[in-house]
């Protein structure tokens, strides 16, 4: 399968952190998660974007771990031997919208057993498994107990809602709670336009990364054609999906930020201001399994 690598540059550096990023279920063109992935490169890192189905959408369900697995240890083995930047494997995280959500959980698990980098930090963001292989609970407990663990959830996410999220963080004792969260995004109509904590949500569109090419349909499309489907940059992205995973590998791999992403801290909860000062609904925080019975 491909893949898209995303590298910082002025200054580029001679090796960078890793950052796995795996889309949803038919979203493997980067362009809707464009403005996350630049916000992500910015910051320093590399960014790896596979796709593990075809445009098509006719991989099945029971091959997409496999086509990860291979894609990032293909990939990693590249970027190790030739690559411009280096990865920094002591420094890796997973993200994953949707589907890509329980891949990268799955990712995580199998980590050490496949060969792909082991992450330090793992967001699923809106985990689904749709169709999706399902994987058990002694399966979830084999993701590292040394991994700092943000599941992110959105109050009206009527795709997949957060039954998925809280399976995961139900499922990790080995992962101590001050280590884990379950991070519950709220919408708020204060303003115009409002902000929707649904599935679509998490994206955050930058249109010049629409690959040129429908290549199940076999014709030409331009982002202009596209750009009403892409996704808006909003606050629910700057002050929680971005911030969140920004401050969990700041914890993960320097040791700092921590209270921007763990903890139920006011700096984690904080979602920015409306225009007239009004605060924007913070988000509920779960730190301990209990607290959801």
């Amino acid at each position: 399968m491909a893949y898209w690598l995303f590298e910082p540059a002025e200054p580029t550096p001679a090796t960078a952190p890793l950052i796995i990023f795996l889309h949803g279920w038919g979203g493997n063109n980067p362009a809707s998660f464009g403005a996350w992935i630049d916000h992500l490169v910015k910051r320093g890192n590399l960014v790896l974007f596979p796709a593990y189905h075809d445009f098509a959408g006719r991989t099945p369900p029971s091959a997409m771990l496999v086509n990860v697995i291979s894609t990032v240890r293909d990939a990693t083995v590249a970027l190790q031997r030739e690559g411009r930047i280096r990865p920094d494997l002591q420094r890796v995280a997973y993200v994953g919208h949707s589907i890509g959500g329980v891949l990268a959980v799955q990712l995580a698990a199998v980590s050490r057993r496949e060969g792909v980098p082991v992450p330090k930090a793992l967001m699923p963001v809106a985990p689904g498994i749709g169709a999706a292989e399902q994987r058990s609970a002694a399966q979830l407990r084999e993701i590292p107990p040394t991994v700092l663990l943000l599941v992110v959830v959105g109050e009206d996410d009527q795709n997949v809602g957060d039954r998925v999220g809280r399976i995961i963080f139900l499922g990790t004792p080995q992962i101590p709670p001050s280590n884990k969260n379950l991070v519950i995004l709220r919408s708020d109509y204060h303003g115009t336009p409002p902000l929707v904590a649904n599935h679509r949500a998490p994206g955050a569109a930058n249109p010049a990364y629409w690959v040129p090419r429908d290549q199940a349909a076999g014709r030409r499309l331009t982002s202009g054609s596209l750009s009403p489907d892409l996704p808006p940059v909003d606050a629910l992205d700057y002050y929680g999906y971005w911030k969140l995973l920004d401050g969990l590998t700041d914890a993960a791999f320097y040791g700092c930020n921590r209270v921007y992403a763990l903890g139920d801290t006011p700096q984690q909860r904080f979602m920015g201001l409306w225009s007239d000062g009004t605060p924007v609904e913070e988000p509920w925080v779960i730190t301990h399994p209990g607290m959801l019975w």
